[in-house]
């Protein structure tokens, strides 16, 4: 296999196991909420608690507005600052309602701060919210016809009103007003008194922190990688590790794997997210109380290729610069192949021109060019021996030409001495006859 295909397949196998990891934790964790509110509101310290706030809710009502008055107590008069409303363990007044707060609040206080969520209520059968935890502005209005009614709060207590014991009713995150709009997930089950009777409700007002926390974990996911939760309304119900701002319910992510994994698929592909960015998506549906979720674990597609690119990148630049040192070396060693023959050349075409001084170049040379040098060589040797022969040829025929020139004239001499001679007697002769 290619080096790319090798780590995508790692990729892809890495984002599966993290993505798989972090929907079982998610699901172990509201399994466990849901048995958290099982359990408590079986149990006999809570049932003990609905009657008893049920009580002394109903005297206040009868006295009055419980809504002014228990609010004005714990929320306005309350001298712990907003958020730490619940730090109020009983309040002045004397009332028989804040001499009950006084004996059960601090194990509801203790077991939501050890647990996690953001609140928990006390609803009774008509639907008065008799006990807060945390104090906001629900606490005490009443969920069939108060300001809040059209609430998931009040959506939840009616589907439990009259639900079987154990049963479980559970609304998804939406902007809750009473919680200045932040993200609010609600979660209720019917509270049985000992009659087997249906007393109230039991309602967590769900942890949007834990849920961060279990799928913000960045061990294994690199640089760019993440993993979050989408609902059905395609936006996001945990925040993005890389954010800055809270992404729950603000950030729609209406990619294809999201919409794949809404449609109860699963499956991993290289797509572009929610900000546009290409990245290997891995996507799996989860479900909780019938509520579908999408559980989605990315990471960019260049943080997993980036090492196979930078190979190339590198390879490409040793390449180049193989490319130029074998330019260069060709060009040194034409150079250093051309310049010994084009001085061959000339050297030859001096010794062509007669000039036997020449000097032959590259007799040093143990290469073909050497040896071709020395093969001029032994040619100039070869003219110049010829030269000089010819010299001596020139010098022998020359001499011979002066001895037969001397002869010449010798001979010339004694004929012309000969002739002196024969032509004094011939005239000596002469005379003598003609005397």
């Amino acid at each position: 296999q290619t080096t790319s295909g090798l780590l995508t397949k790692a990729a892809n196998e890495k984002l599966t196991a993290l993505m798989i990891s972090r929907k079982t934790a998610l699901t172990q964790y509201l399994s466990s909420i849901r048995e958290d509110l099982l359990v408590t509101a079986s149990s006999g310290a809570v049932i003990t608690a609905m009657n008893a706030f049920g009580r002394d809710f109903a005297t206040i009502a009868n006295a009055g507005d419980p809504v002014a008055q228990l609010q004005k107590i714990y929320i306005k008069d309350n001298p712990n600052k907003l958020g730490e409303k619940h730090k109020l363990i009983t309040a002045s007044d004397g009332s028989a309602y804040s001499k009950t707060h006084g004996q059960l609040h601090p194990w509801f206080k203790k077991f939501l701060e050890a647990r996690g969520y953001y609140d928990v209520f006390l609803v009774d059968l008509s639907g008065n919210v008799v006990y807060s935890v945390f104090k906001e502005l629900d606490f005490a209005t009443n969920l069939n016809k108060g300001e809040w009614k059209d609430s998931d709060l009040g959506n939840v207590f009616r589907k439990t009103k009259t639900a079987a014991k154990d049963s479980v009713a559970f609304f998804d995150f939406k902007p809750y007003a009473p919680s200045a709009n932040a993200p609010a997930s609600f979660i209720a089950t019917p509270i049985v008194g000992a009659a087997g009777k249906n007393i109230g409700s039991l309602v967590f007002q769900m942890p949007v922190d834990r849920i961060n926390t279990i799928m913000q974990v960045a061990a294994g996911m690199g640089k760019s990688g993440e993993t979050y939760i989408v609902g059905k309304d395609f936006l996001m119900r945990s925040n993005s590790r890389f954010s800055k701002e809270p992404t729950i319910l603000k950030t729609k992510v209406d990619t294809a794997t999201v919409k794949k994994a809404l449609a109860n698929k699963s499956g991993i592909e290289v797509t572009p997210d929610y900000r546009g960015i290409p990245v290997f998506s891995a996507y799996t549906p989860m479900a909780f109380e019938k509520t579908p979720f999408a559980i989605m674990a990315e990471i960019d597609e260049s943080e997993v290729l980036g090492p196979v690119r930078s190979m190339a990148k590198s390879l490409l630049i040793a390449g180049v610069i193989m490319a130029i040192i074998i330019s260069l070396l060709g060009v040194f060693f034409a150079r250093r192949i051309s310049r010994p023959i084009d001085s061959m050349t000339t050297a030859m075409g001096s010794l062509a021109e007669g000039n036997l001084e020449t000097e032959i170049p590259a007799l040093e040379l143990e290469d073909e060019i050497g040896a071709m040098a020395k093969a001029v060589e032994v040619f100039k040797a070869s003219m110049i021996e010829t030269a000089r022969l010819g010299a001596e040829r020139r010098k022998e025929r020359e001499a011979k030409e002066a001895q037969l020139e001397a002869r010449e004239k010798l001979m010339m001499a004694f004929e012309q001495g000969v002739s002196g001679v024969l032509s004094e007697v011939a005239t000596a002769s002469n005379s003598m006859q003609n005397e």
